[in-house]
């Protein structure tokens, strides 16, 4: 059995934060939008995101998205 595609549902109590979060800071596009989740792509990488809903209720664990931070400057590899 061969496996072309794997797409992820991850969950998450702020749609609205985590569709921002991985729309501007990681550069993906929303393709997809319906009440409680959210489908977005970049390049061949797509992922889901839903709210809790009667079938996966509410995690215990939450991070907001705002809580994160990125670097937007890339590393120098070759100095320590």
């Amino acid at each position: 059995m061969k496996l072309n595609r794997l797409v992820p549902i991850l969950w998450t109590n702020d749609l609205d934060g985590s569709i921002a979060f991985y729309r501007d800071l990681l550069g993906f596009e929303c393709v997809n939008r319906a009440e409680g989740w959210a489908s977005l792509q970049k390049d061949e990488v797509e992922l889901m995101l839903s709210l809790p809903n009667a079938h996966e209720p509410s995690t215990e664990f939450s991070l907001p998205a705002h809580s994160i931070s990125i670097p937007t400057t890339s590393r120098n590899s070759g100095s320590n």
